[in-house]
């Protein structure tokens, strides 16, 4: 915790002590350009230190300003730039502190048993040596506590939700592809009908199918291969764009550059979607005989396709599947979403079927208007089903990322502050354990206070068998990667969390045992009665499971996932105390615990939450953007499949007009087809991604379920809204024209 001298503003801070030969790898870059010895040494009575300009924002203080940290005061020579090491920080709770690694051990901050990590970075002469080096020093050093890392990898924990973000944005572009291979067929559908003349002398003249297929399948190949390179393009130009405006917030340096291979891998999608989706309109094109094609009957007798388009189909499926498990790093969570997308498309594609099916035979003798918009749903030929598929495939997806970003939301803003404590303090001596106790929690405003042991261990060994060799599955490797937070209790804060397992007795000295959040115990696979090793400060020490108990994490109160019984002997350890209090009289308290205990740095929480809520809320934002692509191919769909009968539509117009239909009826028609085929993908739309969202929440989020019913209620409405005025601007441009000239169609 810093402070101005006068005591005011303390803010957390996160700071790293460095040597004189800090960096050997990189560099330092500082503002006003200064040597390491200006920058950190003592000159005049303090101390040097170079911070972050979020730090000076905070305290208010500008480059030559004094200010307090810990027993020490220190003077602010420069601000930091750049660290050549910062990408190793997966997580900040403040803005980064520099000084010497004398200035830390003058300060009392470094005291044993307080928070505080060393990190050595080491250069080898090959780099695909590191996962070697890495075996061979925890072979050599079992006992040892180190936290590994490849800096191939990424930070851990960091890499882990880019292998999720890389993931989900690979899904949920082959959602887009999906949607717009629908678009494809509609588009090629609505290429061959204007060539279905064409076709037909072909075919009269003794053309052969494998001609006439190989001549249109190059047509929309080539259209394909030219919309591939000028996206590639488009694409690349705006990743490029994007990172050099993110650059300079990035923790590491960004060398600018194209990807030959994820560019190939955006190609191959492309093209494979392309064909896939342009062999059912061409084989159906193919297989329909001349004389129905003179007629413009552009359907196979008993809608069979030919043996080869099947087989090129489900080739196509296939390397897009193979692509997908290849591309992405998690092949099982691509699997089931992949999966779960592709039934939705069946279930979308089945409902607009049933729809179609379903309008046929409904006839309304007296409402003419909703008798043509109906009929037009159910017409033979009719882009029902692809439109249905790509609104409901939308709008499922719309409706769980906005319902759960609600549920968290809601969980953040109302459930959450009421909940969790107003501060939480860090590293105070177990000899002031009492006093601190005795000081703050009698202060005005204070509700609650709770203080409990604490030190760092790291988890080395599961049943005797080291972790590296145990197995751990990704989703619970937080565990096991580097020191955890432990504590002991000599009685459990609520029995009710006991799942399976008895406390140890009030009075126990004996071996250590482990009371264990029984979801971690789960996903480690031990249970009541197996070992663990725990490292503590150096030491390996044989733990015995006694009990499993249920956490709620998201409380965020002094709880953990590994809890010990006391220890038959003293370990050097520190303490932490938790804090709830009335929100007027947090600043007194925070005034009296920094003057009072200046070693014992607080988080306030709130303020933790609020980043939370930002991080949700960008993700949901991101999301959301990403959806937007999503609702852009189900327009594209549209397009195509409204192009694709485009013709006849205007045909049927003129008809209509020439038996005297009022251009008004007709437009109405349209609008209220537009709107029931909106209808008809949305409600459903609404209940599957609320069900999704539902599920979500029930295995992952706390609180229960709550509905949301305006978010399904302003998709629908929008939908609908949107289709209709669609369904009216497709014809109003022909509903102007003379019949003689719409003849010509």
């Amino acid at each position: 915790m810093v402070q101005r001298s006068d005591g005011s503003r303390p803010t957390l801070v996160e700071l790293k002590a460095v040597d004189p030969t800090y960096p050997l790898l990189g560099e330092l870059r500082l503002n006003p350009p200064t040597s390491k010895e200006t920058a950190f040494d003592l000159e005049n009575g303090f101390f040097g230190a170079a911070a972050a300009p979020a730090l000076l924002k905070a305290l208010g203080l500008q480059v030559g300003d004094i200010a307090r940290l810990g027993t020490i005061d220190i003077q602010i020579r420069t601000v930091i730039v750049s660290e050549p090491d910062k990408s190793l920080a997966a997580f900040s709770l403040g803005p980064r502190l520099m000084i010497s690694r004398t200035a830390l051990d003058q300060s009392g901050l470094s005291e044993a048993g307080g928070p505080s990590y060393y990190y050595s970075r080491v250069l080898l002469d090959a780099p695909d040596k590191a996962e070697a080096a890495i075996a061979e020093i925890e072979v050599r050093f079992p006992h040892a506590g180190w936290r590994i890392v490849n800096a191939a990898d990424g930070v851990p924990g960091i890499e882990r939700m880019a292998e999720i973000g890389r993931s989900l944005l690979i899904l949920i572009g082959l959602s887009v592809l999906l949607i717009c291979g629908i678009g494809v067929s509609g588009g090629v559908s609505a290429h061959l009908t204007r060539k279905t003349k064409t076709i037909a002398i072909l075919k009269s003249n003794g053309a052969p199918r494998g001609l006439i297929s190989s001549i249109y399948l190059w047509q929309v190949l080539f259209a394909a291969l030219l919309a591939l390179i000028i996206g590639l393009i488009a694409g690349a130009a705006l990743q490029q764009a994007a990172m050099g405006l993110a650059a300079p917030y990035l923790p590491f340096e960004w060398q600018p550059g194209l990807q030959p291979l994820a560019l190939a891998v955006a190609g191959a999608f492309g093209l494979l979607t392309a064909l896939l989706f342009a062999i059912w309109p061409l084989d159906r094109a193919c297989s329909t005989p001349a004389q129905k094609l003179f007629k413009h009957q552009m359907k196979p007798q008993r809608d069979r396709h030919t043996w080869k388009a099947v087989a090129i189909m489900v080739l196509a499926a296939g390397l897009i599947g193979a692509l997908v498990m290849t591309a992405t790093a998690m092949p099982l969570f691509a699997l089931i979403f992949g999966g779960g997308v592709a039934l939705a498309v069946l279930a979308f594609l089945g409902l607009g079927k049933g729809v179609g099916w379903l309008a046929h035979r409904i006839h309304f003798k007296n409402r003419p208007v909703l008798r043509i918009a109906i009929a037009n749903i159910g017409r033979p030929g009719a882009p029902t089903g692809s439109m249905i598929m790509a609104l409901g495939l939308t709008l499922t997806l719309l409706v769980a990322i906005l319902t759960l970003d609600r549920h968290a939301g809601a969980h953040l803003r109302e459930t959450l502050p009421a909940q969790t404590p107003d501060l939480v303090f860090l590293n105070i001596a177990p000899e002031e354990s009492d006093a601190f106790a005795e000081t703050i929690a009698v202060l005005p405003g204070v509700q609650r206070f709770e203080t409990a042991p604490f030190l760092h261990g790291r988890l080395t060994a599961v049943k005797d068998t080291p972790v590296r060799d145990w197995g751990v599955p990704k989703d619970i490797s937080w565990v096991v990667r580097g020191d955890r937070g432990l504590s002991w209790r000599a009685q459990p804060t609520d029995k009710g969390q006991i799942v399976t397992g008895e406390w140890w007795p009030k009075d126990y000295r004996g071996p250590l045992q482990a009371s264990l959040d029984v979801k971690v115990a789960e996903r480690l696979r031990v249970t009541v009665g197996d070992r663990i090793t725990l490292n503590i400060l150096g030491h390996p020490t044989n733990v015995t499971i006694a009990n499993l108990r249920a956490v709620d994490w998201t409380r965020l109160e002094l709880d953990f996932p590994i809890l010990l019984s006391p220890p038959p002997t003293p370990i050097p350890h520190s303490r932490v105390a938790a804090l709830w209090a009335t929100p007027n009289s947090l600043e007194a308290i925070e005034k009296t615990a920094q003057t009072a205990f200046p070693l014992s740095p607080f988080i306030r929480v709130p303020a933790v939450l609020t980043k939370m809520e930002g991080l949700i809320d960008g993700l949901t934002t991101a999301l959301v953007m990403a959806s937007t692509a999503t609702v852009s191919a189900a327009f594209f769909v549209l397009a195509g499949s409204l192009s694709a009968g485009y013709r006849r539509r205007v045909k049927e117009m003129a008809l209509l007009k020439v038996v005297g239909a009022r251009p008004k009826q007709i437009a109405l028609s349209c609008m209220l087809e537009m709107l029931l085929i909106a209808l008809a993908a949305a409600i459903p739309s609404a209940l599957l991604g609320t069900g999704a969202a539902y599920g979500v929440v029930a295995k992952l989020m706390p609180g229960g379920w709550t509905f949301f019913p305006e978010v399904s209620v302003l998709l629908i409405l929008g939908t609908g809204a949107s289709m209709a005025a669609i369904g009216y601007l497709l014809l109003k441009r022909q509903l102007n024209r003379q019949i003689a000239s719409l003849r010509h169609f």
